[in-house]
């Protein structure tokens, strides 16, 4: 049985990192908990299987005003934000199992750790990006005109989490509309961390969530 590990998945705020790691998490080989759902749909049991009813979005913390209500999150399928010390209960269940050998999370919270090179996690997943990129996906789904990349999460971030990551994605080839270029970063992807293909489902998952980071609040809706 292949050695089991733990890989985070490193990414400048707004490169679709939470889309990653449910791509990731949805393999056989990859541990996935119902508890990282961001959603009320009880039907769903698969990280990249939209709700029917998408209005709905869990904030981490309920009582946080800063993540006002938009159509981007009624209509995005995201991912919790984990540092590695939050999955203690989740590592317990996945060194369990027989069937799975890797645990993918968010590691978004994993910065000030790896800022003082104190973190216990071997493995990460870098997400790159151009900056043409990120401001595309800031204004058109966040409504902003420019990213801050001089932020906390921005160049150094993206240097410090080159250095460390042992395998890096480019996302726009992964979400580019042309298949073959999907298909041959997928394909290097799953190769990479010895993952069976499912790539029907995930051009499917990656398809459709184009599509909702692209819809206009103003024709549906307002619930």
């Amino acid at each position: 049985m292949q050695p089991k590990k733990i890989v985070g998945i490193l990414y400048v705020a707004g490169s679709a990192g939470g889309l990653v790691t449910r791509i990731l998490q949805s393999h056989k080989e990859s541990y996935w908990d119902t508890e990282w759902i961001n959603h009320d749909d009880s039907d769903i049991i698969n990280p990249i299987e939209f709700p029917s009813n998408p209005i709905y979005f869990k904030k981490e913390d309920p009582d946080c005003n800063s993540l006002k209500p938009s159509y981007y999150i009624y209509s995005c399928h995201g991912m919790p934000h984990h540092g590695h010390w939050m999955l203690t209960p989740y590592i317990n269940k996945f060194l369990k199992e027989s069937t799975t050998h890797t645990l993918f999370y968010d590691a978004l919270r994993d910065y000030n750790l790896l800022l003082k090179n104190i973190s216990p996690i071997k493995d990460y997943l870098y997400i790159y990006a151009s900056t043409s990129f990120y401001n595309n996906r800031y204004k058109k789904v966040f409504s902003k005109d420019k990213v801050n990349l001089n932020s906390r999460y921005g160049y150094i971030a993206q240097s410090l989490y080159a250095k460390r990551a042992k395998y890096t994605l480019n996302i726009e080839n992964l979400l580019n509309i042309d298949y073959y270029v999907f298909e041959e970063e997928y394909n290097k992807l799953i190769s990479y961390y010895n993952l069976t293909s499912r790539i029907s489902g995930v051009r499917a998952f990656i398809l459709a969530w184009i599509e909702r980071q692209s819809l206009d609040p103003s024709r549906h809706i307002n619930y």
